[in-house]
C-alpha cells in the first residue's frame, strides 16, 4: 500500500514537472519571438535607415552624375530594406505601449520619406544650385523627421528589452515556484 502511495506521488510529481517544462518552454519561445528576435529586426531597420540617409546625403552632394545615380539606386534598396524590417517588427507588436511607439514610428517615417523624396528629386543632379537647395531642405526638414523616427525606433528597442527582461523574470519566478511545489 505504501509503494502504491509512493508511486502515485511520484506520478503526480512527474506530471507537475512536465507541466513546468511545457510552461517554461512556451514562455521562453514567446520571449524569443516577440522580444528578443524583434530587437534584431529593429536594429536592422535602424541600419537601413542610416544607409538610406547616407545615400541621400551623397546623392545631393556629389559632382559625378553616374555616382549620384548609383547612390539613388542604393538609396532605393535601403528604403525597401527598411520597409521590410518595419513590417517584420510590426508583426511582433503585443502591447499598447509598443503600438503607440509604432504609430509614432509610422508617422515620422512617412514624413521622413516625403522630405527625403523631395530632397532626392530636387538635388540628385550635378546642378550646384539645386544641390544647395536640396541640402538646405535636408537640414531644415528631412533630418528632423529622420531623428524623430530613429529616436522612436530606439524607444521601441528599449521597450522590447524591458518587456523581455520582465517576461524572463516571470518565467524564472513561476518555474521556481513550480519546482519548489514538486519538491
Amino acid at each position: 500500500n505504501s509503494s502504491l502511495m509512493t508511486s502515485a506521488i511520484m506520478m503526480i510529481a512527474s506530471v507537475f514537472a512536465l507541466v513546468v517544462i511545457i510552461y517554461a518552454t512556451s514562455r521562453y519561445s514567446h520571449v524569443l519571438t516577440y522580444y528578443a528576435f524583434p530587437q534584431e529586426d529593429v536594429g536592422h531597420a535602424m541600419t537601413a535607415m542610416a544607409d538610406m540617409q547616407s545615400c541621400t546625403r551623397g546623392a545631393i552632394g556629389y559632382e559625378m552624375q553616374a555616382l549620384i545615380d548609383k547612390l539613388v539606386e542604393d538609396h532605393d534598396k535601403s528604403k525597401a530594406e527598411l520597409e521590410t524590417y518595419i513590417e517584420k517588427v510590426r508583426e511582433t507588436i503585443t502591447t499598447d505601449a509598443e503600438q503607440k511607439i509604432m504609430e509614432r514610428v509610422d508617422t515620422y517615417l512617412k514624413a521622413y520619406f516625403e522630405f527625403d523624396a523631395q530632397t532626392i528629386a530636387l538635388g540628385a543632379t550635378t546642378d550646384k544650385e539645386l544641390q544647395k537647395q536640396a541640402q538646405a531642405m535636408a537640414v531644415a526638414e528631412m533630418e528632423r523627421e529622420y531623428d524623430r523616427a530613429f529616436k522612436e525606433l530606439e524607444n521601441l528597442m528599449d521597450t522590447k528589452v524591458k518587456l523581455g527582461t520582465e517576461a524572463k523574470q516571470q518565467i524564472y519566478l513561476t518555474t521556481s515556484i513550480m519546482i519548489l511545489a514538486v519538491v
